[in-house]
This record gives C-alpha cells, sequence and structure tokens, in this order.
C-alpha cells in the first residue's frame, strides 16, 4: 500500500512538472501564434473571405440566407437536335445527335425529378444492360464538364439511383 502510494506521489509531481513545461512553452510561442493569425485576417486569403461570409450570414435573417441560397440555378438548354447548351451556344455545346441512349436518358431524368433506378433508365432507353447506363450516364457527365464548363450535371447516390443535379433548371426547346 505505501509502495502504491509513493508511486502515486511521484506519478502526479512528474505531472506537475510536465504542466509547468507545457505553459512555459504555449506562453512562449502564444505571441508567434497571435501574429500568425493577425496576418491572416489582415491579407487576401481564404481563411480572411469565409470570416466575412460569416458575419454575412449572421446578419441575414435565415429566411432569407434560405431563400438566397436555394434560389440560385443554373440554366441549360436541350432543344430538339439534341444540343444540350448554355446561354453561349457557341461556346457551350454538347452535341448528342449520334448519342441517342445518351439523350434519352436526360429526357427521361428531366421528367423523374427523383433519384431513378438504374432498372428503370434502362427499360425506358432500350438499353442492353444496366452497364452501357452506367457508361452512358458516365459519358454525359464528361462531356457536359467538358463542353459545358459544368461539373455534377447528373448526380448519384448508391442504392438510390440517379438525378439531374436540382442546382440547374433544364429549358426544353
Amino acid at each position: 500500500m505505501k509502495k502504491k502510494k509513493k508511486e502515486l506521489k511521484l506519478i502526479n509531481k512528474l505531472m506537475e512538472d510536465a504542466n509547468k513545461e507545457v505553459s512555459k512553452v504555449v506562453s512562449r510561442i502564444k505571441p508567434d501564434i497571435d501574429r500568425v493569425v493577425e496576418m491572416y485576417k489582415s491579407s487576401n486569403t481564404p481563411y480572411k473571405s469565409l470570416l466575412t461570409s460569416e458575419n454575412r450570414m449572421r446578419r441575414l435573417p435565415v429566411e432569407q440566407y434560405q431563400q438566397r441560397t436555394r434560389s440560385v440555378k443554373n440554366t441549360v438548354y436541350l432543344n430538339d437536335d439534341g444540343d444540350l447548351y448554355r446561354k453561349d451556344k457557341e461556346t457551350y455545346c454538347y452535341n448528342m445527335h449520334t448519342a441517342k441512349i445518351r439523350l434519352e436518358i436526360i429526357k427521361y431524368l428531366i421528367n423523374h425529378s427523383d433519384y431513378n433506378k438504374v432498372e428503370d433508365i434502362r427499360e425506358y432507353t432500350d438499353s442492353t444492360s444496366e452497364k452501357s447506363v452506367r457508361e452512358a450516364i458516365r459519358s454525359i457527365n464528361s462531356n457536359v464538364s467538358r463542353h459545358l464548363n459544368i461539373k455534377g450535371f447528373i448526380e448519384s447516390r448508391q442504392g438510390s439511383g440517379y438525378r439531374i443535379n436540382p442546382k440547374f433548371e433544364i429549358v426544353l426547346e
């Protein structure tokens, strides 16, 4: 019993000494840390813009903030010829004239806003397999990214399927 008490006293003494050392180190480097934080706050860094965005959000009522974030939609157009494009059609256009399955997939997803299972899309497009549907969707996303400069046009969720990203409004012409 006495041996355990001695060991506990020794451990406590060592802990106190360690805490004192840590306190000394922290007090020595604290001015440096404060100086670095001030530099980041005063410079044009993402940290500063993050702080100003946070401050702006605090000033907005919650309803207004939610309304502002919900109402931002990018418009994409789809015409009968199979052109998927943005406002500047000359610059941002993905032509699907020869890729009928891709055009059919997009039309299906436009009419079904929730997540859609691959089996349902395969049936609608009369595709040969679910793999070919997945490859076509991957190709659509790749081409939309390349030609329209839009990332994540078609979203996927494991176990749920695919849908057009709700950030995009598609206008049929």
